[in-house]
């Protein structure tokens, strides 16, 4: 029987610090597929090519004339970067107006109804978090907040980034690229057997439902990604991290003398009946490490939760 226990024991340690490992690994995979969107979006903001025809399309953004060569140079990025998984990309100019999308055309082959609609009160435009205060186009690369889009009513995060005439002068527009919850792209790692990758963003939001004025749910803690989380139709039934394990992880990433990036035994997974138990967790930080400190996107506040009953 002592045998027993002590195999038990050992066994159990060996589990925790597999699911350490795990989390770190997850959590660095995650930070690089995030990072080369940005990248590709950045290289893509700094081509002469765009900065031309924005300054063509701020003077007159309603212009549909003006906003046919930048269409054709918007399919013309996506495409070359066909292999990055997206839901879309899309431009607005320096007035929040969406001046190019791709794809452009529905199933039915009318354009969707973005194209030409104000989005500057969005977090993706002004990086405020918030779907409700109108501002500026932000000045540097951003990661938004979950959020509902407006063709479909699809739950998505944006990556976005500013077009800049001179990397000191304000924003002509922004570029972005929109990933749906749920489908998250990269999330697709290899874990042991019977391990969960969960993605969870711990920044307060402020969602604005589709075609209302209205606000929509607001918190914090929101999954981004779970593998029992599919076809999320509804912002209300968005699921969430118990309010004490986020402050646990954030408080726990702040520490830096605290090695141990377990989480604690009363963890139980948001997406599960409470009566199957509590799994055991670790968790680790999403930090786009190749970003300089001090850069506004290098700390995403997600993090990566692996679990295992």
């Amino acid at each position: 029987r002592s045998k027993a226990v002590t195999l038990q024991q050992s066994e159990h340690e060996l589990r925790k610090r597999s699911l350490s490992v795990s989390a770190r690994f997850a959590a660095r995979t995650i930070a690089d597929k995030v990072d080369i969107r940005i990248r590709i979006l950045e290289a893509a903001a700094e081509s002469p090519e765009v900065r031309e025809l924005m300054q063509q399309v701020d003077s007159q953004p309603q212009n549909e004339t003006l906003r046919k060569p930048l269409q054709v140079w918007l399919d013309a990025q996506s495409l070359k970067h066909q292999h990055i998984e997206s839901r879309s990309w899309f431009i607005c100019a320096a007035d929040g107006a969406q001046v190019a999308r791709y794809p452009q055309l529905q199933a039915d082959g009318t354009p969707f109804g973005s194209l030409s609609q104000d989005y500057s009160y969005r977090d993706y435009f002004h990086g405020q978090l918030s779907d409700f205060e109108k501002g500026p186009p932000i000045a540097e690369s951003h990661v938004s907040v979950a959020m509902e889009s407006t063709n479909g009513g699809d739950l998505i995060v944006v990556f976005s980034t500013p077009i800049k005439p001179h990397a000191n002068e304000p924003p002509l527009g922004i570029i972005g690229m929109s990933i749906e919850l749920g489908q998250f792209a990269g999330l697709d790692i290899p874990l042991p057997v019977g391990q969960k990758v969960l993605l969870v963003d711990t920044r307060r939001y402020f969602m604005k439902l589709k075609d209302s004025g209205k606000k929509g749910p607001s918190g914090e803690g929101l999954l981004l990604h779970h593998p029992d989380l599919k076809n999320v139709a509804s912002p209300d039934d968005l699921p969430h991290l118990d309010e004490a394990i986020v402050r646990y992880m954030q408080k726990a990433s702040d520490d830096r003398a605290q090695k141990d990036n377990l989480l604690p035994a009363d963890y139980h997974d948001p997406m599960s009946a409470i009566e199957g138990g509590s799994p055991l967790a670790a968790f680790a930080p999403v930090i786009l490490t190749a970003r300089p400190v001090g850069a506004e996107v290098r700390n995403t506040d997600w993090f990566v939760i692996i679990q295992q009953q």
